[in-house]
């Protein structure tokens, strides 16, 4: 199994079926900030210190790497992503090496003021995964899933807690469910800390780094969302069709843009069908056109005018113009058996 690889230069369709209240794509590739892109209580999380970093993926394009032996980076954000009863956690993660000598968190939520309330994913030293919480007890509530997932592929990780149970799910699987023995006091707990590579299980309300040991390898982080209060829908249905079919990209709601060209002619074109052309570069030194790109067939123009002209579209990848960009002026030659244009100025756009 493979997790379908994160969409470049995706948008958001706000109306998916599993569109999250956060929603942290980790594609940014520089600075040091992590735009939530969800739904719900913006929660922008910053990271902290050197030994977490961008990392161009050869699949999933940029993606935050947590280094060997580190114990000073992580990202967090202290703000309340606005739960008051239930919270579910998804991220996207990837184990490089062996199973970790020691525990790792690389996930999780704390309270920012209040002492030992925490709820984590946790990567034990079996390669499992297990969703654990306190609050202020002593005596964490965990649930471990029965499986050795660090295998060097990407795995969609879920947890979600509410005041009496947790639950843990792997790559859409049934929840695992440990049913509390003591009621999880949801609401003292003040879970208003968010952190990606963070301990947050010390006695004081603070922010460790924790990542994988120095014998260890790196970890990576694909992306990461939360849903909020919402428990009684959060079964095991839900959780299928979050994973997807091992693309959870479409499930919350991505959806890539196609760039096309776009060329404005005379209104007699409109609803042609079968047109075929030419595009070049955008001509200089006086010529009426650049380098030829590539040609296209095929095509038809669209029946509603734009401003008084025929609006004709075509895929940039159907003349070879992947190269092209939004800021790129292309001229091109449209013609069917009815009609040919001249030489037009075209627009690349997104959509």
């Amino acid at each position: 199994m493979a997790i379908a690889a994160k969409p470049v230069g995706a948008s958001v369709n706000t109306g998916a079926t599993y569109y999250p209240d956060n929603l942290w794509l980790l594609d940014e590739g520089t600075g040091t900030t992590l735009d939530d892109k969800g739904g719900g209580t913006t929660a922008d999380m910053t990271i902290v210190g050197a030994s977490v970093t961008w990392v161009a993926d050869g699949t999933h394009g940029n993606i935050l790497r947590a280094a060997s032996g580190n114990t000073t980076s992580y990202a967090y954000a202290d703000s309340a992503l606005g739960a008051t009863a239930s919270i579910l956690m998804v991220g996207l993660f990837r184990g490089n090496g062996s199973n970790p000598t020691a525990i790792f968190n690389p996930m999780g939520m704390a309270s920012a003021t209040l002492t030992g309330r925490y709820l984590t994913a946790q990567v034990a030293t079996t390669g499992r995964w297990a969703v654990i919480a306190d609050d202020n007890t002593n005596t964490p509530n965990t649930q471990f899933d029965s499986i050795d997932y660090h295998d060097g592929t990407v795995h969609m990780v879920a947890i979600k807690a509410q005041d009496d149970s947790l639950s843990i799910s792997v790559d859409g699987g049934a929840w695992d469910t440990d049913l509390l023995t003591t009621t999880w006091d949801w609401a003292s707990a003040g879970l208003g800390r968010v952190c990606l590579f963070g301990s947050i299980r010390g006695t004081v309300p603070s922010l460790q780094a924790m990542a994988p040991d120095a014998s260890d390898g790196s970890y990576d982080a694909i992306a990461m969302w939360a849903y909020k209060d919402n428990w009684a829908a959060w079964d095991d249905a839900f959780i299928a069709g979050v994973y997807n079919s091992e693309d959870p990209w479409t499930a919350i709601g991505l959806t890539t843009a196609v760039k096309k060209l776009k060329l404005l002619a005379h209104p007699n074109a409109a609803s042609a069908t079968g047109v075929y052309g030419s595009v070049f570069e955008a001509p200089t030194g006086g010529a009426l056109t650049g380098n030829k790109i590539g040609n296209f067939s095929g095509a038809a123009f669209e029946a509603t005018l734009e401003n008084n002209k025929a609006v004709l579209k075509v895929d940039v990848a159907d003349f070879g113009g992947s190269a092209l960009t939004t800021s790129s002026t292309p001229v091109a030659i449209a013609r069917n058996t009815s009609y040919t244009t001249g030489v037009l100025p075209c627009t690349v756009i997104e959509e």
